[in-house]
């Protein structure tokens, strides 16, 4: 982990807020790969989509540096190294290399339904739930 990046805050939020950002990203996630699925060279603005709900796709190498100065002031890079993508908040550039790079693209999926999963059994049982299945995040997948 980068320690700019100050992941230990991350997890020291409200577990419903948790779900929603986690919810959050793996929609970010299932959404770029969707958009980006044969298009080289390009990237989504993560700023866009999470604060407009707009997909927008620019050049990875000077369309979305523009963009994000002209339309977001600039933002925080990410410090991954061959990474482009900006984000609004130096919390969101955590919960970025947090989500899309530490947990990897598929884990986005996973975490997705995972999330939506968990969520389901605590509405069906009116919040009483606790968790004894023995799935794994691979078995909601199948």
């Amino acid at each position: 982990c980068d320690p700019a990046y100050g992941l230990a805050e991350l997890f020291r939020e409200r577990q419903d807020y948790d779900d929603d950002v986690a919810l959050s990203y793996a929609k970010l996630c299932q959404s770029r790969a969707e958009e980006l699925l044969g298009k080289k060279d390009k990237e989504i603005c993560e700023i866009c989509f999470l604060h407009r709900g707009l997909v927008r796709c620019f050049d990875r190498e000077t369309g979305l540096e523009d963009h994000c100065k002209k339309k977001h002031q600039g933002g925080y890079l990410c410090k991954r190294k061959g990474c482009v993508v900006r984000s609004k908040t130096l919390r969101e550039a955590g919960l970025h290399f947090l989500y899309l790079h530490e947990q990897g693209d598929r884990d986005c999926l996973v975490g997705f339904l995972m999330v939506l999963y968990v969520r389901l059994a605590f509405l069906q049982t009116g919040g009483a739930c606790s968790w004894t299945s023995t799935a794994t995040p691979d078995d909601l997948i199948r």
